[in-house]
């Protein structure tokens, strides 16, 4: 796959390949141990070592990559077996090292990974199992960011959805960020309760599923495929495990950081699908914290920026090694409270309403009730 899209680009711009000597590669620290061959056994057995953490370079030819045989294939270095070179590229993206005051990252996708910088310049970081949900996997429509997906819903007052459609097109599934927002709608118009379970009777769209529920967002015959595209009752909890765990995972390293949510000054999201995300309706959902929505910046995907930024430079070369050794890793499972931080955040938006206040309120203007 690498080498066809090297191949893709060459063609694009009109080179051959050959003329690339220096190629950089971010992923997590499995992806990255793959490609260069090495054992992970260890790192799925406590205390969890990583086959490496420092950026290493090899020969092109050695790894099959298809550039110029002398050139050379470096990958950008990892914090831990679960924190890995794309949150380093993150960091050196979005310059969160330099930020002032107290800030986060969080990048998402099916690893969740968040990062934790205090005014006192001490770092944090963390991963979570976000699973595959938020990127339109195992979802009953979901599927990719691409043309053909709903990428953003809104649901009325009487269960009829309106949505928007990537490349304006019939809709042929709905991606992350179009689920997101299709479960904030349905729980402002009571279509779930804050447990996240589908109300029986409360809209001509919701419909038995196999012996469960399932809420229509487009009928069959508006869609491409010729089939309702639905939510049902198993792609919601999907989410709320996602949510979730991205959730818990903030809230528990803002405090272990010495930190409340409303401390952080600024929030990086980071990941292909934060992009699309709608901030009111992640804090809808309880997937991030109430906080004022100016305080979130979106980077895209900080792991193809920061790793060309390496590519480029020997400064931010040298600046990612230095990050990678700056940053702590806190395992979660070690963490006595987290299942119970966990637990509480798969209700929407969570368990403890007081945390989110403001989020509520809003919802109350638009319908008179929560």
């Amino acid at each position: 796959t690498i080498n066809k899209l090297v191949e893709n680009i060459s063609q694009r711009i009109g080179m051959d390949s050959a003329y690339i000597y220096d190629m950089v590669c971010a992923g997590n620290t499995t992806m990255l141990a793959f490609l260069l061959g090495n054992d992970c056994y260890y790192g799925s057995v406590a205390p969890y070592p990583p086959p490496f953490t420092s950026s290493v370079r090899v020969k092109a030819r050695d790894l099959g990559i298809k550039i110029n045989p002398r050139g050379y294939v470096r990958t950008m270095p990892s914090i831990s077996m679960y924190v890995g070179g794309d949150i380093v590229a993150d960091i050196i993206a979005s310059r969160l090292h330099e930020c002032e005051g107290d800030v986060a990252l969080i990048d998402l996708g099916t690893n969740g990974e968040i990062v934790i910088k205090t005014r006192e310049g001490f770092f944090l970081a963390t991963s979570c199992a976000a699973g595959p949900a938020l990127e339109g996997y195992g979802v009953r429509d979901g599927m990719r960011a691409v043309k053909g997906a709903i990428e953003s819903v809104v649901i009325d007052e009487a269960g009829s959805s309106y949505y928007k459609v990537i490349g304006s097109t019939r809709p042929e599934g709905i991606c992350g960020s179009g689920i997101i927002e299709a479960i904030a709608w349905m729980r402002i118009r009571g279509i779930i309760d804050e447990a996240g379970r589908i109300r029986k009777g409360v809209s001509e769209f919701v419909k038995e599923d196999d012996g469960g529920l399932k809420f229509v967002i487009v009928p069959a015959n508006a869609s491409a495929t010729g089939r309702d595209i639905v939510l049902t009752q198993k792609d919601i909890r999907m989410i709320q495990l996602a949510k979730a765990a991205i959730y818990a995972a903030l809230s528990t390293l803002t405090r272990i950081a010495g930190l409340e949510l409303r401390d952080l000054e600024r929030i990086f999201i980071a990941g292909a699908f934060g992009n699309y995300l709608d901030i009111f309706s992640a804090q809808i959902l309880g997937m991030l914290p109430d906080v004022p929505q100016e305080k979130f910046s979106f980077i895209g995907n900080g792991a193809i920026a920061g790793a060309s930024m390496m590519l480029l430079s020997k400064d931010f070369a040298e600046e990612a090694q230095a990050i990678a050794k700056m940053v702590k890793s806190v395992e979660l499972n070690l963490i006595k409270d987290f299942q119970s931080e966990f637990v509480k955040a798969t209700y929407i938006p969570h368990m403890e309403k007081e945390r989110f206040e403001n989020v509520l309120n809003k919802i109350k203007q638009l319908t008179g009730s929560v």
